[in-house]
């Protein structure tokens, strides 16, 4: 994967992998739990109420049920993802 700069074309309306991170967190004493996160970017829902407005785009951290759902993504890949039950994400696709 190579850290080139990364365009993201403001016509597309999905995911654009940007990163990942893994490791362990230690939920309580003597117990590691590893985590996998997958970092997107994707268009912030152009969405307004008296409260909130939102234009742009909107940077997010999926968690992921391993390393292998961004295998083979290079940074700036226009992606779809797919979710388990959990919402975690099961499987990341090229979107052409």
């Amino acid at each position: 994967m190579s850290a080139n700069a990364v365009t993201i074309p403001l016509d597309y309306d999905g995911y654009v992998y940007v990163g990942h991170a893994q490791g362990v967190f230690e939920p309580e004493t003597g117990r590691k739990v590893p985590y996998y996160n997958m970092f997107v970017i994707s268009p912030a829902r152009n969405s307004e109420n008296s409260d909130y407005h939102a234009s742009g785009f909107r940077a997010d951290k999926l968690k992921c049920i391993g390393p292998d759902v961004w295998d083979g993504l290079n940074y700036g890949d226009r992606i779809r993802i797919f979710c388990d039950p959990r919402g975690r994400v099961i499987q990341a696709a090229i979107d052409q």
